[in-house]
């Protein structure tokens, strides 16, 4: 993946999107005169559940928003680059609407795996009027945006004073993606 005039290196996912951006002088610091490689290889995130190890350590209640972005950097001899030199760069991860149907966008949090285990990234930055969360990455390795389910969000996300599961009645569980109560309506007609 090449850098745009930006100095950023811009990635599309279906719709989504991994932009990562870096200081000018960043190229030339780490790649030390030589060609420097980005590889960013994605998973889906049914096929990531499903087959990969780490996705049983994601976080309870938190599910991925569109794909799994493994971010490797490396120089023209395809020797990994030191994880000192990789630190202060921006990762801007863009999603559509249709990514975060039953999400509470307040909520979402990036995590990256750490080779044992999800860690939270401090400091992300959501920007909901642009569907994208920043975050200053401290090392390159798999990296997903992740979001609360409705029912596992500590919101009382339909009104009616009782939130998440088991609390609320419209939660069958903390994945649910909607707190709202399943509501049999009568007809007032007299049943036959």
């Amino acid at each position: 993946v090449d850098p745009n005039e930006d100095g950023a290196v811009v990635f599309d996912h279906r719709g989504g999107m991994l932009m990562i951006e870096y200081k000018e002088d960043f190229i030339n610091t780490v790649g030390d005169g030589h060609a420097v490689n980005i590889n960013i290889k994605t998973y889906e995130k049914e096929i990531f559940r499903s087959n990969a190890d780490e996705a049983r350590y994601l976080p309870q209640g938190r599910d991925i928003i569109d794909v799994v972005y493994d971010i490797e950097l490396e120089n023209d001899n395809f020797e990994t680059m030191s994880e000192q030199l990789l630190k202060g760069m921006d990762l801007n991860f863009y999603y559509t609407d249709a990514d975060i149907v039953g999400f509470v966008e307040s909520a979402f949090a990036v995590y990256h795996w750490n080779g044992a285990l999800w860690e939270r990234m401090p400091g992300a930055v959501i920007y909901p009027n642009e569907n994208r969360v920043e975050v200053t990455a401290t090392s390159f390795s798999p990296y997903v945006l992740t979001g609360n389910y409705a029912c596992f969000d500590v919101v009382d996300n339909d009104g009616d004073g009782r939130i998440d599961f088991p609390d609320d009645a419209g939660c069958a569980g903390i994945n649910d993606m909607s707190e709202v109560d399943s509501i049999v309506q009568s007809t007032g007609l007299p049943q036959v």
